[in-house]
């Protein structure tokens, strides 16, 4: 990971038991625009995150609309 979006990143437990046909991996980095499966945020708010997120809460990322998020 050693390019510019990767600068800063976390891995997304997505797939880690490499399910043939459910894809890679998805990574949230820093991104100016679209990614190819993955999340992009400002580098400003992925230093947010960084410093926020505590791997010993075993923090969940959920991607869903605004008026679905009462639903997780």
């Amino acid at each position: 990971m050693d390019i510019g979006p990767y600068t800063y990143g976390l891995v997304i437990n997505y797939n880690t038991g490499q399910v043939p046909g459910e894809g890679s991996a998805i990574f949230l980095h820093v991104s100016t625009g679209h990614t190819l499966g993955c999340t992009g945020v400002s580098q400003g708010n992925m230093v947010s995150i960084l410093k926020w997120v505590d791997p010993a809460k075993n923090p969940v990322i959920i991607q869903a609309p605004v008026n679905e998020l009462s639903n997780y």
